[in-house]
């Protein structure tokens, strides 16, 4: 199907752009007069890319302008795939320009690289008074949850040389903070080797490299016993010791939660970016114009964009015309299952304190209290609160626990719980329960976490767990409300 189809085209376009690491590139102090352009060819038309952005040294307009162009080049597919035209044609087009912008080496290009979600902002990490370029992830999922722009890049000057610094790893666009004072702190759960590490880094003026300032890490052993015994290690003088479980989570939560966050100023990296993800579509392509209903039952007015969104959406899966975009207006995590499942919605006070949550799923996912997106209202406007999907299964219990069982993969299975505290627009985590497998020992392992701190659990408790999740003895009765005829 199309949906799915335009998935792998983007994700394609994506891998394609990635380079196998950070490298340095030319770049000069000023921009000379008269710089030529970067332009791509795409369907016979050449996209061409600004030679200069406001307030941006010119040693960075390199990478700016392929970000650019990735950009525009994802915002034309999008047109085009909605327009009709012959997919395998779309991508053999963007198979030839993304390695085109692969072969200038600069970056490994962020995810949600469409026009508007990607951006920049200069800042002096080293205090030199010259700014590194940072580039951002403004994706519309992450800004319907309220969270914080994602960094996916960093980038210096030295000696007239661009040099990257980090390109779009996984922890640096995941679970990397930038305090105020210029500090990074990481905090990785490394999946399938019992590792979870902590670390501090900053750059320091004339270097081309972060400076680590401390690193940290939980260890697993495994003997005889089910059940792993854990330990902990530093980082000193190029030495690696051994530490208490106390000072290891005390620094835990110090790099998770530091004093204060730099605060980022996001510019896009079009100067006229609009997200599309956000912007309601116009039926181009579409046989008949949608036209909503004039109220929605039983739904504040504060929730009726958005309900509007999901009737487009019930609308275009019905004309097999739904993309992508559609989705993430509305909080779905993929294109909902069975493919002519009908869509409906909930309003329900989860947490008794007269601000309705909005749920949005199918019938039959109601039916059973289990939605695929919850929203609430925060100084008037609806904030997505979670998402649920096929491999991510949500159901709310008589008493307003929010429970979740979830999969990363065959040796991955999540269990969680959650609440939603009186007028929070956030969700307090209860429970957190898994299964990990150990690649070194090749065996599982099964992790309760209470308190912040990972507690090692045998295998029978672990499923004791799952069995309560996965039936709840008394769900949340719901008034489901169809969105469509």
């Amino acid at each position: 199907m199309k949906k799915y189809l335009w998935s792998y085209v983007l994700l394609l376009a994506v891998v394609l752009c990635s380079c196998t690491g950070c490298g340095p590139g030319g770049g000069d102090k000023e921009e000379p007069d008269g710089a030529e352009a970067v332009s791509i060819a795409f369907m016979g038309e050449s996209i061409v890319a600004p030679t200069s952005y406001p307030n941006v040294p010119a040693d960075y307009t390199p990478v700016l302008s392929d970000l650019y162009l990735y950009g525009e080049l994802l915002r034309r597919c999008e047109l085009l795939e909605r327009e009709g035209k012959n997919t395998q044609e779309i991508q053999l087009e963007c198979e030839a320009v993304a390695e085109t912008i692969r072969q200038r080496g600069y970056v490994a290009y962020p995810h949600g690289s469409i026009e508007g979600t990607s951006g920049y902002a200069l800042v002096d990490l080293d205090g030199d008074k010259s700014p590194e370029l940072l580039l951002l992830n403004n994706s519309s999922r992450d800004t319907l949850r309220g969270q914080a722009l994602s960094i996916t890049a960093v980038f210096t000057v030295r000696g007239g040389e661009l040099v990257c610094l980090e390109a779009d790893s996984y922890e640096l666009q995941y679970a990397t903070v930038l305090s105020a004072d210029g500090t990074f702190y990481r905090c990785i759960d490394w999946h399938g080797t019992g590792y979870v590490n902590v670390s501090a880094f900053r750059l320091e003026a004339g270097r081309s490299e972060f400076t680590v300032v401390s690193d940290a890490r939980s260890a697993l052993s495994f003997g005889d016993s089910e059940v792993p015994d854990p330990y902990w290690t530093k980082y000193e003088n190029g030495k690696e010791i051994e530490i208490v479980e106390d000072e290891f989570y005390a620094l835990l939560e110090q790099y998770s939660h530091p004093k204060k966050r730099m605060n980022l100023d996001f510019v896009p990296i079009h100067p006229d970016a609009v997200d599309l993800s956000s912007v309601t579509r116009h039926d181009e392509g579409s046989s008949t114009p949608v036209e909503y209903p004039s109220s929605y039952r039983d739904a504040p007015g504060e929730y009726r964009s958005l309900l509007n969104d999901f009737y487009l959406v019930s609308e275009y899966m019905r004309r097999d015309e739904l993309l992508d975009g559609d989705l993430e207006r509305i909080g779905f995590m993929e294109y909902p299952y069975p493919s002519d499942a009908k869509l409906a919605y909930a309003v329900i006070d989860i947490n008794d304190d007269k601000t309705p949550e909005l749920l949005l799923g199918t019938v039959d996912g109601l039916k059973n209290s289990a939605p695929n997106s919850i929203f609430t209202l925060k100084d008037g406007k609806p904030v997505l609160l979670t998402s649920f999907w096929s491999r991510n299964y949500g159901v709310i219990s008589a008493d307003g626990t929010i429970y979740s069982i979830g999969s990363g993969g065959a040796a991955h299975t999540y269990l969680s719980s959650f609440r939603l505290d009186k007028k929070a627009d956030v969700l307090t985590q209860l429970t957190d329960i898994h299964s990990d497998f150990s690649d070194s020992e090749g065996r599982p392992y099964y992790v309760q976490v209470v308190g912040g701190r990972n507690h090692y659990i045998a295998e029978k408790s672990f499923w004791d767990f799952y069995e309560e999740y996965g039936n709840l003895p008394e769900t949340m009765e719901l008034t489901i409300i169809p969105i469509a005829n």
